[in-house]
């Protein structure tokens, strides 16, 4: 096992924003597989226009530049892009998971200010908990007429996640797109990501491992695999994925690195460079 340090260096002069991260790859190499969830596979490409489509639909109901957006749905492709169209509207997505107690989703939508919120099928119900206006974000269209989009400054803020705070009370961390995006380039090559890894995304985006997961992934041109909801906490089922997917790097407990007897064989297929609590592997 290899520690990371806060400490990581990158080129300075790379894309400056999250979402900046992804598109730069969708030019390089639109064919790549970029997200994989559910035996389904999605290319840079298709990240590139599925985002700008939903981008645009948020950009046409006013939600652009200094804006706050919940997204509030079930692991996904969907999710990642969902996540990709708040930040290339120029907006910061507010992670609301929506396996959270209520009294807590309603804390962080009421605290955070955000107005509207990306939803799937599973999450339908929660914007109704303060009357906020829902999006679905698995089915949107693209709008009559296209949006250009906007610039995204990189001082902007990309996110809004509420830690749980010393005292029990959410409180929201906030950074700029410049800062983050660079850490993510950083630790991209600190752990020795490529694009031939497959990186699994098992954090709520209410954690901010989420961010590495799918962000330092993209700055490598690697490919994020999303298991399904009931996966994330089944170590027998992510064990299993791990070998379907041909999962090369992860982030987990100690435990899932000491599996039970009858996922011992499924484990020793799995050639992976696993990253515990607060380090990396290779």
């Amino acid at each position: 096992m290899r520690a990371l340090s806060g400490d990581v260096d990158a080129d300075p002069t790379g894309p400056s924003t999250l979402h900046g991260l992804a598109l730069a790859q969708a030019r390089q190499r639109p064919d790549a597989v970029a997200v994989r969830h559910a035996g389904r596979a999605t290319t840079y490409r298709e990240l590139d226009d599925r985002s700008a489509a939903l981008a645009r639909v948020l950009l046409d109901r006013g939600l652009g530049p200094g804006e706050l957006v919940g997204v509030s749905m079930a692991p996904s492709d969907h999710m990642v892009v969902a996540v990709l169209a708040v930040l290339r509207a120029g907006a910061a997505y507010v992670a609301v998971d929506p396996a959270y107690p209520e009294e807590r989703i309603r804390f962080i939508l009421a605290d955070s200010g955000a107005r509207t919120v990306l939803v799937d099928e599973a999450s339908a119900w929660v914007p109704g908990l303060l009357d906020l206006e829902e999006l679905r974000a698995d089915r949107s269209a693209e709008p009559r007429e296209p949006t250009p989009l906007p610039e995204v400054d990189a001082s902007r803020l990309p996110y809004l996640i509420y830690t749980s705070g010393s005292t029990g009370r959410p409180k929201g961390a906030m950074n700029r797109h410049a800062g983050v995006a660079l850490t993510m380039r950083g630790l991209a090559d600190a752990i020795g990501l490529e694009d031939t890894d497959r990186v699994l995304q098992v954090s709520s985006l209410n954690f901010d491992l989420s961010v590495i997961e799918i962000f330092a992934t993209f700055a490598a041109g690697g490919a994020v695999v999303v298991p399904l909801a009931a996966e994330r906490t089944d170590p027998g089922a992510l064990l299993d994925l791990l070998s379907a997917e041909s999962v090369t790097v992860w982030s987990s407990a100690p435990a899932l690195l000491a599996p039970p007897h009858r996922h011992r064989q499924a484990t020793q297929r799995v050639t992976a460079r696993g990253a515990a609590h607060g380090g990396a592997g290779r």
